[in-house]
């Protein structure tokens, strides 16, 4: 992703890095299951809200929603 060269996964590890404490989306073509297989903690990085919610881009509808609630909140 961009001139660092990194993956979505990876870039919104730096962005809570950097301090950034809101809500973080993850919207992406690989499924849950295959990022697990690149990210053997996803599902930690996922429970600890480092990641907020992960959305697929084929489920247009729904990222909507979410991000609706979430800005309704």
């Amino acid at each position: 992703m961009g001139n660092a060269n990194i993956n979505g996964v990876a870039t919104c590890l730096k962005v809570r890095e950097v301090g950034f404490t809101g809500p973080i989306l993850l919207r992406t073509s690989e499924t849950q299951e295959y990022l697990k297989t690149q990210h053997k903690n996803l599902s930690e990085i996922l429970e600890e809200e480092v990641i907020n919610q992960v959305i697929s881009k084929t489920e247009v509808n729904h990222g909507k929603e979410v991000i609706r609630n979430i800005l309704m909140n």
